[in-house]
């Protein structure tokens, strides 16, 4: 360490110098064991390699000299690596490190000691047999979780044509995260990324609902985790709409040609109220009080009735379509029923679309034109950015108070 301090401040030719005496030490100070050191190793004796953390040398009375590979966290487990001769010192170190970074796996060896606990190593593991035994052995929840997961890292192992793990580094995973995210969008991409971190775990001792024995693990513990720490960039999909945006797409709703009057007023109502569209959509004509200027809707997502609260524009919508015989504020074209979601959604993409109004991810390729949600978001940070209390916007935009907010300080008119 002195060396290397004083490196880092010499210059010329005794920087030089003392970069040479540093990796000459560094070199010299380690040294792994030799045909010599083996030899002078006496029956029943046990040698430790130096360079290798667990790589050891045991002189059996019965099987002679034989390498063997202790594992941090598997107790009494020994994985045999070869016998003295026929397995030079240097070929078991480069085994026992394929063996830790997961190029060779645990398995029935082809030479048996008669000592208990020891295995041979064979094939390499891949990412198809880690998945097998995770999708096989790991208790799921339910069905649903299992199905998902399922999909989800099969297709990952089709993707990657089932690389061997040590493959596996960080910047690869995240390569094929990018490949999903473009086919198969940024939840997909995302759910495969937290199914790989789980299996990956499992394959390294197990996790808290199901550990597995030394025997069974596949991954080495110190292998490095490649799904940790992939973060995907905040996606403006996400970002609220503009005023000057949100002026644009009320502007020129009304001018779009081949859609309802019921699609536009309930695209509008959308607007005006902040409202989610499934929302919107299914208000049923007995809800409405146009004397008191509301609709009262029994149950709602956040598992309560809310109240939109009506003026102006709003008001003159629903008067226009409000039926006392008809059971939909907005019903649908054809048949029984309502005005669906699915139709208010895309005639806003299109129209959001054909205005330039997107949204598109900084880091993976996710485009798309703004949504029915983006007109909430713009609701809530315009609110905001007035200073208005967050109990009375979570109110006007039916969110549930979180955190010490759902037990203090809020009035009985507001909840």
């Amino acid at each position: 360490r002195q060396i290397e301090t004083l490196a880092g401040h010499a210059n010329g030719a005794v920087r030089e110098h003392l970069q040479g005496a540093l990796d000459q030490l560094l070199r010299n100070g380690h040294h792994g064991l030799t045909d010599k050191d083996l030899k002078a190793l006496p029956p029943g004796a046990i040698i430790r390699d130096p360079t290798v953390p667990g790589l050891q040398a045991n002189h059996s009375k019965r099987q002679g000299i034989i390498w063997q590979l202790r594992i941090r966290g598997a107790r009494n487990t020994r994985h045999l690596l070869g016998r003295w001769p026929e397995t030079p010192p240097e070929a078991a170190r480069q085994l026992a490190r394929d063996f830790k970074s997961g190029k060779v796996a645990a398995a029935n060896p082809t030479l048996r000691p008669a000592e208990s606990g020891l295995q041979g190593v064979s094939k390499p593991v891949t990412l198809g047999r880690c998945v097998r035994r995770y999708l096989n052995d790991y208790p799921f929840g339910s069905t649903s979780n299992a199905r998902h997961s399922k999909g989800n890292l099969e297709k990952l192992v089709a993707l990657s044509n089932d690389p061997p793990i040590h493959s596996l580094t960080r910047s690869a995973v995240r390569d094929l995260l990018v490949r999903i995210e473009r086919s198969r969008g940024s939840q997909a991409a995302t759910k495969t990324r937290n199914a790989l971190s789980r299996c990956w775990q499992f394959c390294q001792g197990g996790l808290p609902e199901k550990r597995l024995t030394a025997d069974e693990v596949l991954i080495d513990p110190d292998l490095g985790n490649p799904a940790i720490g992939i973060k995907f960039a905040a996606s403006k999909e996400k970002w609220p709409l503009s005023a000057k945006e949100l002026d644009n797409l009320w502007v020129n709703l009304w001018h779009l040609a081949g859609v309802s009057e019921v699609a536009k007023d309930a695209i509008a109502l959308m607007m005006l109220t902040a409202s989610r569209v499934n929302e919107v959509c299914g208000i049923r004509s007995e809800w409405v009080n146009l004397t008191d200027g509301y609709i009262e809707i029994p149950s709602t997502k956040m598992k309560g009735e809310h109240r939109l609260q009506l003026v102006g524009e709003g008001l003159r919508i629903v008067k226009k379509h409000h039926d006392p015989v008809s059971p939909w504020l907005f019903p649908a074209a054809r048949g029984e029923g309502h005005i669906h979601e699915n139709t208010i959604s895309g005639v806003l993409r299109e129209h959001a679309k054909q205005l330039g109004i997107e949204r598109t991810g900084s880091t993976l390729a996710e485009k798309g034109p703004a949504n029915t949600h983006s007109v909430r978001r713009f609701a809530f940070t315009y609110l905001q950015e007035q200073g208005v209390d967050q109990r009375v916007i979570d109110r006007l935009v039916n969110h549930r108070p979180r955190g010490l907010q759902k037990t203090y300080g809020w009035s009985s008119h507001l909840w």
